[in-house]
């Protein structure tokens, strides 16, 4: 007799009591260890996940990130994305791939959005309003575990973000951060709290210890991520991240400013690899979440389970740093001229290899082009044939440059000496870069305070310099002491007459439409202190002294006040940026830096006015001679001519 055969002449009462039995067993006894694994991997998921913290954008295709961390559903089935083969990136396999076309071992395989990542506009920004419209901020969350690596849990959420619109533009951006327990089970993590975290910022990973100051927890249990705008580094803290190898970022990661919280909503992979497929088909895709660009840094990257942190969470982490170049602030704090600089020029470069690797022509076009109008510029200049004594002879805009540096070298420790005011702006400065991260009447009075002390210490600074060179001149000596006493002598014209100066200023750029004259005036005025200092004139006169001196010399005021205000925005920062890439410099100093720097910027700068205002009266002094020969060769007298008081 067979079993089957067995079991068909049993009782029914027998079978009644083997049905009830099962049925009990299977209500009484716990899941099987899968189900039982995926409710407490859900459940540590749900209790750690990350709030995620935008920088706010206030308006469509303007400042801010655009992009929260996005599920990846609304990429299949949708016609406005391609599948694109291994051989070209042009090679087209299917428009619209489902997520069971993703399911298949596609190594060098693409995926192509609707834009183009060099030159993408808003684009982007269009597209992932329109087609993820109604989806929640969604994360994926992966426990994982490290062979060799015992009692050691790591659970790992990962972002995907449409579009990274950051030095290296490139369509698709996967990134993750990580919590790690002490233990070697999920259950025995639901009975503990993490001892630290992981925060992918470009190749590399900051690391901070949970409860310590660095990171910040929400609801006692969510830690917080804050955004860099654009790259998408995960980021600790909001400020301004300088990086200066691949780990950190070479370039600027800003989570300064308004921010936007968001609680994401938490999709759990399974920790075993196969089962996770099986539910997300799109983790078996090999290729690239992106277009392939023309150059390997502008591809888009692969997904989450090709990634080493995968299965080697721990050999990841444990090669993370302790720390970032955090500055800390808001947008007005951050915007420094050191960083300014470094991030305008990280940034700028950026763009210019972006658009030569686009549409190179164009970019050697312009580039070219410019390098010939500076060199004929530069040929076209007189840099040498006067001396810095006397001050008063003609000079072109090369030769006042030389003069100048030349009297800065022969008595550099004058200058020194009269520019020391400037570790003092430094200072000055910081001070107003830190009230102007608060709000309210109290800091906005003192920033004004702050920024009218900067522009009385730069006018003294300059008016020394000045009384100097005529000291230099006339004597063939001078002093520190000497030529401040001379500046104190002449403080309150000075002072009425860079109130007038300012007022006036300030008053005309209230309006749009004068802004123009403003800018002229400040050409014209540009004088006003040397004029106050040398022929002792004071308010209207002063200004109107200097007006008729820069008169005769347009094109020389032009290029001298040009080149003090380019010094002015990137001597400083050019140099802190310089000693940031040779040496990892602590925030302070690299604030400090541009304002040490104005220690000889400030007397180099007052030099080049000083020699601009003798100039013009040299100018002034051939034009009275020109019309006196002129007069006597018509046989009229010479008569005296305006004497100038110095």
């Amino acid at each position: 007799m067979t079993g089957r055969r067995a079991l068909d002449q049993l009782p029914r009462h027998v079978w009644g009591t083997l049905t009830v039995t099962i049925m009990l067993a299977l209500l009484l006894l716990p899941g099987t260890p899968s189900q039982a694994a995926d409710a407490a991997e859900t459940e540590l998921a749900l209790r750690y996940a990350p709030r995620i913290s935008l920088v706010l954008q206030e308006q469509e295709c303007g400042p801010g990130e655009p992009y929260p961390p996005s599920a990846v559903g609304p990429l299949f089935d949708n016609p406005a994305v391609a599948l694109r083969g291994p051989w070209t990136t042009r090679d087209l396999i299917t428009v619209a791939p489902s997520e069971q076309d993703l399911a298949r071992p596609l190594s060098g395989y693409s995926l192509d959005f609707p834009g183009a990542a060099l030159a993408p506009g808003c684009t982007y920004e269009k597209w992932v309003k329109r087609d993820w419209e109604g989806v929640p901020p969604t994360i994926y969350a992966h426990v994982a575990t490290e062979e060799g690596r015992a009692n050691r849990l790591a659970l790992q959420y990962y972002f995907f973000y449409p579009y990274n619109d950051y030095n290296n533009k490139h369509e698709g951006d996967w990134e993750r951060v990580q919590l790690e327990f002490d233990v070697g089970t999920v259950a025995e993590a639901l009975t503990r709290e993490p001892v630290r975290t992981a925060y992918s910022q470009h190749y590399g990973v900051e690391l901070a210890h949970w409860g310590g100051q660095k990171l910040e927890i929400r609801d006692g249990s969510h830690p917080v991520v804050y955004v860099s705008a654009g790259s998408h580094a995960s980021q600790y803290s909001s400020g301004l991240a300088i990086g200066r190898n691949a780990e950190q970022g070479f370039g600027c990661d800003n989570t300064s400013g308004a921010q936007k919280v968001l609680e994401p909503a938490v999709v759990v992979l399974d920790s075993d690899l196969e089962r996770a497929r099986q539910e997300h088909p799109w983790l078996a895709f090999e290729g690239h979440w992106g277009e392939l660009g023309p150059q390997v840094f502008y591809d888009a990257p692969t997904g989450p389970a090709l990634t080493s942190t995968w299965g080697k969470p721990f050999t990841w982490s444990d090669a993370g740093r302790d720390g970032s170049f955090m500055i800390p602030g808001d947008a007005a704090v951050v915007a420094g001229p050191a960083t300014s600089v470094f991030c305008g020029a990280i940034a700028g470069g950026s763009d210019l290899f972006r658009q030569f690797t686009n549409k190179p022509l164009p970019v050697l076009l312009a580039i070219g082009a410019v390098l010939v109008v500076a060199a004929f510029l530069v040929r076209a200049t007189k840099w040498r044939n006067t001396s810095p004594l006397p001050a008063l002879q003609g000079r072109g805009v090369g030769q006042i440059i030389s003069d100048s540096a030349e009297l800065l070298r022969a008595h550099w420790r004058l200058w020194i000496g009269i520019g020391s005011p400037g570790v003092l702006l430094a200072g000055l400065s910081l001070i107003g870069l830190a009230l102007s991260e608060s709000s309210g009447l109290l800091s906005a009075l003192a920033s004004l305070a702050t920024s009218l002390l900067i522009a009385v210490l730069t006018t003294l600074v300059t008016g020394a310099t000045s009384q100097a060179v005529r000291l230099l001149d006339e004597q063939g000596r001078a002093s520190v002491r000497e030529s401040y006493r001379l500046v104190f002598a002449r403080f309150w014209p000075t002072l009425v007459t860079l109130a007038l100066f300012l007022v006036a200023l300030v008053a005309l750029t209230l309006s749009v439409y004068l802004s123009i004259v403003a800018l002229v005036l400040t050409l014209g005025w540009s004088m006003w202190n040397v004029v106050v200092q040398v022929e002792e004139r004071t308010g209207i006169d002063a200004l109107r002294r200097s007006w008729r001196l820069a008169r005769r010399q347009w094109l020389t005021v032009v290029a001298v006040v040009g080149l003090i205000a380019l010094l002015a925005a990137f001597l400083g920062g050019v140099l802190a940026t310089l000693a940031l890439v040779a040496v990892q410099l602590p925030p302070v100093m690299f604030h400090l830096i541009p304002g040490l720097t104005s220690v000889l910027l400030q007397p180099f700068a007052a030099l080049l006015l000083t020699y601009t205002y003798f100039n013009g009266r040299a100018l002034e002094d051939e034009a009275i001679d020109g019309a006196a020969a002129s007069q006597v060769g018509q046989g009229e007298p010479r008569g005296e001519q305006p004497a100038i008081s110095r």
